[in-house]
């Protein structure tokens, strides 16, 4: 399926994005991928941390695509959306999935779900997507790149 089968499907709206709204996002990708090294919260805590830094990531490379989630939807479709916008590999989005499925139980399920090998998995594979959607970015959408 492509992006614009989504949108077809209602799983995605059309957003017309700026350079304001991506330098905010890379704000919060950058914060995170700070947080998400500080060895002395739980690991629980810089998992998160990484976790959503790959997801705003992925959400600049959707919305530079002119494209955003529906509401509730925004956490599957915007890491599904790596494969359609950096072409990230299909095994890189199912472990993505996978460690998806660790952060809901570590919010919503119990405290000490995650182990901090996974927290630093999590920290480099965030740290893997933002670099390729930056890179991306400056390729395909350099109109959007406000870098001050």
């Amino acid at each position: 399926m492509t992006l614009e089968n989504w949108l077809k499907a209602g799983l995605l709206h059309k957003h017309e994005t700026s350079p304001d709204e991506i330098k905010n996002l890379l704000g919060i990708v950058n914060r995170d991928l700070h947080d998400s090294g500080i060895t002395e919260v739980s690991s629980d805590t810089r998992f998160k941390s990484a976790y959503n830094a790959a997801l705003q990531a992925s959400l600049i490379a959707l919305y530079a695509e002119g494209f955003k989630p529906v509401r509730d939807r925004t956490h599957l479709y915007g890491i599904e959306s790596l494969r359609h916008t950096i072409e990230f590999s299909a095994d890189d989005i199912t472990e993505l999935k996978k460690l998806q499925k660790k952060r809901h139980q570590t919010n919503y399920d119990f405290a000490g779900a995650i182990s901090p090998q996974e927290a630093d998995r999590m920290t480099k594979l965030a740290e893997i997507i933002s670099n390729k959607v930056l890179q991306w970015m400056k390729e395909e959408h350099s109109e959007l790149m406000k870098l001050d």
